[in-house]
């Protein structure tokens, strides 16, 4: 009988021991889930402000892209201006010395007409035919002079629409490359 209560002690023993074990296991297992609930809402907390950083940064790729595309509309409009402008006046001054040298020329003209028939004295009429061709070679070399200043001008503008154009390109580039860094951090 004594085998028959130690059996029976044992068996409450180890039932109760098992429960024991049991409940601390729906314990350790509650807690486990308890702490895997707080990691996975601690993480869907950094992944929402990642998605908010990199939303942020989307937005001020496209707005320094549209920032930078204004800026060479308006260096781009504004040499386009001065190289129109510099055309007019290149225009303007070919003319003005064309209408010089015809002036001049006509002089000439004129002086070799008088002496052809005889009304004028020689010396004096050499005298405004030199006095005439400084004339002319003072206007072709402020014709030349403004000529070269003119391409020089275009040619300064159209370096500076080179540059301007690249740097666009290169942060047009930059932009596009953050904007595809920022799509792989949303995937």
């Amino acid at each position: 009988m004594k085998l028959l209560i130690n059996m029976k002690v044992k068996t409450k023993l180890t039932s109760a021991f098992l429960c024991i074990i049991l409940l601390i296991g729906i314990i350790a297992v509650k807690g486990l889930l308890e702490l895997y609930s707080r990691t996975l809402n601690k993480l869907c907390l950094v992944f929402l402000s990642l998605d908010k950083i990199i939303q942020l940064n989307s937005n001020d790729a496209k707005n320094d892209n549209l920032k930078n595309q204004e800026i060479f509309k308006e260096h781009f409009m504004f040499t386009m201006c001065l190289s129109i402008i510099s055309f007019i006046l290149a225009a303007l001054l070919s003319t003005i010395l064309t209408k010089q040298i015809n002036s001049s020329l006509s002089k000439v003209k004129r002086f070799a007409d008088r002496l052809a028939n005889g009304t004028e004295d020689v010396s004096k009429l050499s005298e405004q035919i030199y006095s005439s061709k400084d004339e002319i070679n003072k206007s072709i070399k402020e014709l030349t002079d403004k000529s070269n200043e003119i391409q020089s001008s275009i040619h300064d503008s159209t370096k500076a629409i080179e540059e301007i154009s690249k740097a666009t390109e290169n942060q047009t580039k930059l932009a596009s490359k953050l904007n595809e860094m920022v799509q792989k951090f949303k995937v």
